[in-house]
């Protein structure tokens, strides 16, 4: 995944889950889009990690833990 490193994007590309790219900057927007378009190992290791990371952290699992714990903080 490219993303420029706004909000909450760098959050989730970080630790080889992805490439920031910074806005406006067409000279690394070029060399990146040319380096994961150029590489399939490169594309399976992000596309792992990022998987990998939405599981860990966002599965309905997860979500509904949080969900609960949030609501009993409030009981």
């Amino acid at each position: 995944c490219l993303a420029t490193p706004v909000s909450g994007t760098r959050a989730l590309l970080a630790d080889g889950r992805g490439v920031l790219v910074e806005p406006g900057d067409v000279a690394a927007w070029t060399d990146a889009l040319r380096r994961v378009s150029g590489d399939a190992a490169l594309r399976r290791t992000l596309g792992a990690a990022a998987a990998e990371h939405v599981r860990e952290h966002f599965s309905i699992e997860t979500t509904a833990d949080r969900l609960v714990a949030a609501y009993e903080r409030f009981r």
